[in-house]
């Protein structure tokens, strides 16, 4: 007996074109985004910090890039 096709296969190039569409429909970047600034919004509450809104952005931005570069290094290793 004959096993059905495999839809799965193709080369390593295709599958991670095919996942990395499914996870970028989800908007995975937009859930962690989100979940760093509930995170840096409840951390600042607790520091009771006066920051301009533009500091305010500032600090958020450079904490999400800094977060976000200590998991691409996880991911190199």
């Amino acid at each position: 007996m004959m096993n059905p096709p495999n839809r799965n296969q193709g080369s390593f190039e295709d599958i991670l074109k095919r996942m990395t569409g499914r996870v970028q429909q989800q908007e995975v970047d937009g859930q962690i985004l989100e979940l760093i600034q509930r995170v840096f919004e409840k951390e600042l509450e607790k520091e009771n910090a006066l920051l301009s809104r533009p500091d305010r952005v500032r600090l958020y931005k450079q904490i999400a890039r800094d977060v976000l570069k200590g998991v691409m290094e996880k991911l190199g290793s």
